[in-house]
């Protein structure tokens, strides 16, 4: 039995010697020149490895003029290194105004240590608290504001940023972990066994092969590498289905030595690995936590993910349905994983540079529009059914677009009368112009402010499939953060008054404070919520030149197509006026199913109808102005908003205004 016994111990030693194997990665020392980026070399979590780091400042603000910014530090993943897998996040970082840290682990990239690409997570967490002091040390001098400092990590490094937050620095104010190492390697080895069982066992005979190689060579001092990543049954650390192809895509692997990456990882980093397990001390993290889950990940399974998240008394998850591991890194995953991220840092971060301070928003400086005096401007204000009567005007364009812009059959006394058309991009003319008239489009302000909220809230705007800009498409989300639906922003109303307690810039959003954001964005201080910015107040008191005084007419979007008849024949109109049908109206929502409703409480609508009063008052003025508006007509208009609040003496304020 014996010499059976030692027979298969010699063809199985023979076997693990026998199997392929990587060579030890070289290494390239770090010389002072070697690149182009901002580069600090600082001694790691043990006191004695120098590691090196990339510094990049943000470009969305004004650090070089004296102001701080917050910081991410960036811990990438499994075997990688800082000159691959971060661009794109560093790069929409920066862009979004933060300033970013990236560096490498010790034994990794341009950092020092031996033996080379050796995965110790414990020595990793050191170094990233090793990283942190670093910037405590060196970021004033960079322009960072060195008491906010977020965590980034994905995937390994996911679970260290977990650990590092756990009784990290004051200083370091929230983390992001992205499909995240919760669990130890040995429970998604069980995991696989039920789901591909074959390639499992075969990569489990190939790893117990490679440990005795591994045992062999350590007799005569001489270091064993496995694969960081290879096909299923191979003997990499990462062999999941996809996994390859995955890892080298986000490392746009050409050729390996290219940034001091190779693919191999010591046999000791895959003992290190089978057993570490971040999810026994996340529950000591302290901080705001955002959690990102793969639906598909078998790597680090969603549902290790959301146990770590049921463990963080102050964290958030996001779960991306239907991708993979590796697939968060590309397409619509990405781009909703960056969108949450983003809102996530600063709604705990709060870029607040002194830019930001509140001051008169800045007009666009384009040349105003020649006008004749015996003319009329159209004023569309924005959620007043401005829209459809500009499809009836020869010269309903914007400045986007040089006029006479559209050819008008059965064209009206109006369209004859309007020589330029005012919206969102034109306001800023109207100081300057010689028309002797506006015909101004107005509602109901609670109706208006309502709908002006809900058309640009994200969820909706998907459904419109709404143009926005980049500004939008940032902003928005942080904004609707903080307000969520239109019960939670009535909910943020507090008083009448219309000073609020937001003293950043009118065309940034900063929503450290909802309270003041919502108070700010109902009374016309943030230029991004364009509809409710130009708001009856300012096209009044700051946008209509009265000197000499003007003629006002105005078409109310609740009797749109009655006023739009009257005042054809008010300005001498005998032919019949056409009325178009609703498919030939412009933006037409009638019957669109929304994710976010109007729905409010009763509490909520006297919330918001007491915050619109000084709207109020503007709208009563404009129609008390308006030649084609007799007492009947206004009453009409008054029956409606007592209608949507009922809290208030509408009649009281309108004999006021």
């Amino acid at each position: 039995m014996k010499p059976v016994l030692g027979a298969i111990i010699a063809v199985f030693i023979a076997f693990a010697l026998g199997i392929s194997s990587p060579e030890e990665p070289e290494y390239v020392k770090y010389e002072a020149g070697d690149d182009s980026e901002d580069t600090i070399q600082f001694v790691g979590g043990d006191g004695k490895t120098l590691l090196t780091s990339y510094w990049h400042k943000q470009l969305n603000g004004n650090a070089s003029n004296g102001n701080s910014v917050p910081v991410i530090l960036l811990c990438h993943g499994m075997g990688l290194v800082q000159g691959k897998s971060l661009s794109q996040f560093v790069e929409e970082f920066q862009q979004a105004g933060f300033a970013a840290v990236t560096f490498d682990y010790a034994t990794f990239g341009k950092s020092d240590g031996f033996p080379r690409h050796q995965i110790h997570p414990k020595k990793q967490i050191a170094d990233i608290k090793a990283a942190i002091r670093m910037i405590q040390k060196e970021g004033t001098a960079r322009g960072v504001d060195v008491t906010k400092i977020a965590l980034w990590g994905t995937s390994l490094g996911g679970g260290h940023v977990l650990i590092a937050a756990a009784g990290a620095h004051p200083a370091v104010r929230a983390v992001v972990a992205q499909v995240p190492h919760i669990a130890s390697g040995l429970e998604s080895v069980f995991g696989t066994l039920t789901s591909s069982p074959v390639d499992t066992t075969k990569g489990i005979v190939m790893f117990l092969l490679g440990l005795t190689k591994w045992a062999i060579l350590k007799l005569g001092r001489r270091q064993a590498y496995f694969p960081i990543v290879g096909r299923p049954g191979s003997a990499a650390i990462m062999q999941n289905p996809g996994d390859s192809e995955g890892y080298l895509r986000l490392l746009n692997y050409k050729e390996e030595g290219q940034s001091g990456w190779k693919n191999a990882a010591t046999t000791e980093s895959a003992l290190h690995i089978l057993f570490y397990r971040p999810l026994n001390i996340v529950g000591s993290i302290g901080i705001p936590a955002l959690l990102v889950a793969a639906e598909s990940d078998t790597l680090c399974p969603a549902k290790q993910v959301a146990a770590a998240k049921e463990r963080i008394p102050n964290s958030e998850i996001l779960t991306l349905h239907g991708v993979g591991h590796f697939d968060v890194y590309q397409g619509d995953a990405f781009a909703e994983m960056l969108k949450q991220e983003l809102v996530f840092f600063h709604k705990h971060l709060g870029i607040q540079d002194n830019d930001d301070k509140a001051g008169p928003y800045q007009e666009p400086t384009m040349p105003p529009r020649d006008s004749s005096v015996k003319s009329a401007g159209f004023v569309h204000i924005g959620k007043t059914g401005g829209s459809s009567i500009s499809t009836l005007l020869r010269n309903g364009c914007t400045s986007f677009v040089a006029g006479p812009c559209r050819n008008i059959s059965h064209e009206t006394s109006v369209s004859k009368y309007v020589e330029h058309y005012y919206h969102v991009p034109d306001f800023w003319r109207l100081p300057e112009t010689k028309h002797e008239a506006f015909i101004i489009s107005i509602r109901d302000p609670f109706d208006r402010s309502v709908s002006s909220l809900l058309y640009h809230h994200p969820e909706n705007a998907k459904v419109y499939s709404l143009r926005q800009t980049k500004k939008q498409l940032y902003y928005g989300p942080l904004a609707y953060a903080c307000f969520p639906t239109l019960e939670a922003f009535a909910q943020l109303m507090h008083g009448n008054s219309t000073n609020c307690n937001y003293p950043y810039r009118q065309n940034s959003i900063v929503a450290d404070d909802c309270t003041g954001l919502a108070c700010a964005v109902v009374h016309g201080k943030v230029r991004l919520f364009s509809h409710l910015f130009f708001n009856y107040r300012n096209i009044l008191d700051t946008k209509l030149p009265t000197d000499p005084p003007r003629r006002i007419f105005v078409l109310r979007q609740e009797f749109l197509w009655d006023d739009w008849k009257a005042l054809n024949q008010l300005l001498g109109q005998t032919e019949p006026v056409i009325i178009p049908s609703a498919s030939e109206k412009w933006r037409n929502v009638t019957g669109i199913k929304l994710p976010v409703t109007r729905d409010i409480s009763l509490d909520g609508r006297n919330k918001l109808c007491h915050a619109l009063q000084a709207e109020f008052m503007a709208y009563f003025r404009i129609l008390k102005k308006a030649i084609n508006m007799n007492k009947a007509e206004v009453e009409k208009s008054v029956i409606i908003a007592q209608k949507n609040c009922p809290n208030l003496d509408v009649r009281l304020m309108m004999n006021r205004s």
